[in-house]
């Protein structure tokens, strides 16, 4: 399997939060060759090592005026939309090069929402957007409005979501019961859950 990119290796690649950006570029195809992912293990790990500090920047006197995100987000999400969008493209979910699953969560409704191309109503948004949700941690970034690509109700069409962290912070569970579905209904997999597994 060496050299083998991730999202062949995989079947099902879910992540909240970071893991949600990560996932979302191992499984966004790449804005000009569409076989490929958007990114490279390696582009990710960048991302966070080499352009950290300029997505995670504060104004000047942040601390003293806002400390501890107690009045605003500690952090402006520019600079960190412009990364994604470079990044991911305009792709939306359901062109994903495998089986994709990032959790967020709408303020407007008070749910959880499962970003997945392995449901066709959750698979209109775009990567980069997704990615943008379910990192939108508060206390740390604003809160993330995201569209509906091909929804026209503007009340449907944009959705208000923050970090899927605030509700599954791990989603192996989300993660497993996509998988089991998936194995249900017969869709092409490598046998990575084999009927042995118990729930």
């Amino acid at each position: 399997m060496d050299g083998l990119p991730l999202h062949r290796a995989f079947d099902l690649i879910a992540g909240t939060s970071t893991g949600g950006i990560i996932a979302a570029g191992l499984t966004c195809p790449h804005p000009s060759n569409s076989d490929e992912a958007a990114c490279t293990p390696a582009d990710l790990l960048s991302l966070y090592v080499n352009e950290g500090a300029d997505n995670f920047s504060k104004p000047p006197l942040a601390d003293v005026i806002n400390p501890f995100g107690l009045n605003d987000p500690s952090y402006s999400a520019d600079a960190l939309e412009a990364k994604l969008k470079q990044q991911l493209g305009t792709a939306t979910l359901d062109k994903g090069l495998s089986t994709v699953l990032i959790p967020a969560y709408d303020i407007r409704r008070r749910a959880a929402l499962f970003m997945s191309n392995a449901d066709r109503k959750n698979s209109n948004f775009r990567f980069w957007e997704a990615a943008r949700a379910t990192s939108a941690a508060p206390t740390y970034f604003p809160p993330a409005l995201i569209e509906r690509v091909g929804v026209k109700k503007p009340e449907d069409r944009f959705v208000p979501m923050i970090d899927g962290g605030v509700f599954a912070n791990d989603p192996i569970l989300a993660a497993y019961v996509e998988a089991r579905k998936k194995q249900k209904t017969g869709a092409p997999s490598d046998g990575c859950i084999r009927p042995t597994i118990r729930p």
